[in-house]
Formats: structure tokens, sequence, C-alpha cells
């Protein structure tokens, strides 16, 4: 069952959870904390966790979007000089920088980390998944277990 985060309810934790955090801060134990708020000292503590987690968050978002559009910025630049490149030597140049800055962005997005866990999911397998991904480096894969594939004969 969603909630809504504006909905009265939803505004009031968010208020207890501050709370919490400016008492813990004040050196309270969370019981006190809980006494004050009128939760159990576990609920306390998981307020004082939350409100943690909510004011990191928000920088680490931050940052990120400055990340990302930073590569936009490279990546744009590297499109108009990869239009104007006639040299072969430039081209390569340039196309392994670009290649570079969308690999950042693609794990700025988590999107190396996705495709294992689905590799995962698919074939069950960690090493496949390993070998997955050095195929896709362009690296030598290690090589599959042919022995196993014998089934004893």
């Amino acid at each position: 069952m969603a909630t809504d985060k504006s909905s009265p309810e939803a505004i009031e934790r968010q208020r207890a959870r501050a709370r919490a955090l400016e008492l813990r801060e004040k050196r309270w134990s969370y019981q006190q904390i809980g006494d004050d708020l009128g939760v159990t000292r576990s609920t306390a503590f998981k307020y004082v966790q939350r409100a943690m987690t909510d004011i990191i968050r928000e920088p680490a978002e931050q940052v990120l979007a400055l990340e990302l559009a930073d590569l936009d910025a490279y990546t744009k630049q590297l499109n108009d000089r990869l239009e104007s490149a006639y040299e072969t030597d430039d081209l390569v140049k340039l196309l392994t920088v670009a290649l570079r800055v969308q690999a950042r962005r693609s794990k700025l997005h988590g999107f190396d980390h996705k495709a294992i866990l689905d590799l995962n999911r698919e074939t069950g397998s960690v090493p496949d998944a390993m070998q997955y991904l050095a195929l896709m480096l362009g690296e030598t894969a290690p090589p599959a277990a042919a022995a196993d594939d014998s089934d004893g004969e």
C-alpha cells in the first residue's frame, strides 16, 4: 500500500524524524527520544537513522546531477569535434574518450550493476556474468568450463 508523501501523517512522521535527530544531536538516548515523541526506543532509533539518511541523500543527488550535467557537456563537445575530425588518429582518440564518458555515465546510473543482476537471474551463474562482462569490456574472456561439458565421457 503506497503512502502519500504529502499526507498529514507523512508530514508528521517527517517532523518526528527531524525532532528525533535534533534530540540525538543533544546526546539524548534513544529511550529518552522515544519517550519524548511517544514512540518505542526502536522507532526512535529508526527515526534518527532515516533522518540522517535523508540528510546525506539530497547532497548526493545534487552531486550526481552535477556530474551527469558535466558528462552531457563533454559528450556534446566530443560530438561536435567528431563531426569535424578527418584524421583517423583523431577519430580514434575522440571515440576512445567518448566511450569512456559513456561508460562513466552508465556507471553513475547503475546500468552496469543492473546488467550483472539481470544476467545472474537468467543464467544463475556468477562465472557466466564475469565472462559476459569480460566480453563487453573487450577483454579475453576466461575459457568456459569445457571439461564440465564432457558428461564424464
